[in-house]
Parts: structure tokens; C-alpha cells; sequence
């Protein structure tokens, strides 16, 4: 896509799932590759020994800030604390963004551009 070292950012819930919501993940990152694109996956960073969420969040902002064109967020990502720290953060720096829709088996995906410049950031709801 651009200069920098990533295309895509991958955003979506994880605490609270299963496993961290890995599979999602995973299958989401593997679809992007095969379709040509470089991907930032924080899941496979999220199980690092020792590092805490603070930690977590520190390494994946400044890979949206610093090394991704864009972000791409996954299904649920509304309800996600962090993923919507992530939007914010991707609409500051004005990052391309997109949301994957999936099949009802959650097999097939659709990627659609979205807008994060709205008023109402942050989704997130207490």
C-alpha cells in the first residue's frame, strides 16, 4: 500500500473470548497475506511472557502509529476497550481503516472501508 513497513494494523476484541480471540485472528491475518498484504497481528504479541496489557497497548499504538498504513478491525471491535484506543488512535493519525465482515461460519470474509472521523469516538460504551 505505502511506505511504511505494514499495511495493516489488525484490531478487534480480546479479552473475553476464548484463547484471546486468536483464531479470529489468525484466520483474519492469513486471509490479508494471501491476499497480498503485510499485517501487524497483535495476537501473536499478546502472549509474550511478562508483558503486561499496559505493555501490550505500548507496542501495538506505535505499530498503528509508526510502522502500518492502515487498520484493519475485526467483527465485534465496537465492544472493545482497546480496540476502540486503537480507532482513536488510528483516526488521529489518519489511518485507512477497515472492517471484515464474515459468512455465518465465519469462513468467508468481506473487507469494507469505514470512516473514523466521527464525533462520537470512542464507540466504546461503559
Amino acid at each position: 500500500m505505502g511506505c511504511l513497513e505494514y499495511d495493516f494494523y489488525l484490531a478487534g476484541p480480546m479479552r473475553g473470548y476464548r484463547n484471546l480471540n486468536k483464531h479470529m485472528f489468525i484466520l483474519v491475518e492469513r486471509w490479508l497475506r494471501n491476499s497480498g498484504y503485510t499485517v501487524w497481528n497483535p495476537a501473536t504479541h499478546a502472549t509474550i511472557p511478562n508483558v503486561s496489557l499496559s505493555e501490550c497497548m505500548i507496542l501495538d499504538l506505535n505499530a498503528i502509529i509508526n510502522k502500518c498504513d492502515g487498520v484493519v478491525f475485526l467483527s465485534g471491535w465496537r465492544g472493545s476497550y482497546g480496540a476502540n484506543v486503537e480507532a482513536m488512535v488510528a483516526s488521529v493519525c489518519n489511518k485507512t481503516a477497515f472492517e471484515i465482515c464474515t459468512d455465518n461460519n465465519g469462513l468467508n470474509f468481506n473487507m469494507y472501508a469505514i470512516c473514523l472521523d466521527s464525533p462520537i469516538l470512542p464507540y466504546y460504551k461503559l
